[in-house]
């Protein structure tokens, strides 16, 4: 997968991971979401994302 089909909108991210938009913003401007900025809008790395949902769900805790 290209670099730049491995990155989402804030848009998307949000939809992929059920969660509502500014909420999306609030874990990019703490850090707590792998996120770059391009041109003024944020992209996020799904590949960071798949592996952050991944070890979350082997823990066991919601």
């Amino acid at each position: 997968m290209s670099e730049m089909h491995n990155l989402l909108t804030v848009k998307e991210t949000a939809k992929y991971l059920r969660i509502p938009l500014p909420t999306v913003y609030y874990l990019v401007q703490r850090g707590q979401l792998p996120a770059i900025q391009i041109g003024g809008r944020w992209r996020i790395k799904k590949n960071a994302l798949d592996k952050d949902v991944l070890k979350e769900d082997k823990s066991g805790q919601p």
